[in-house]
């Protein structure tokens, strides 16, 4: 069974695409070893041409 992080994902109460998120989350803690770590919810901060720019990694 995968690690999944932030581990308190199933705790969290979600509807519409957040339910079927979780749905995928799970999926992946059963089906991957447990020699895998999913980093879900990351979020990311970068400079682009003296901007900052904040969003989610989308793979």
């Amino acid at each position: 069974m995968a690690r999944i992080v932030p581990d308190d994902w199933k705790s969290l109460a979600a509807t519409g695409a957040a339910a079927r998120e979780r749905e995928t989350l799970a999926l992946l803690e059963k089906a991957l070893p447990e020699n895998y770590t999913v980093y879900h919810g990351v979020h990311w901060t970068r400079l682009n041409q003296n901007f900052s720019v904040f969003g989610r990694p989308t793979s």
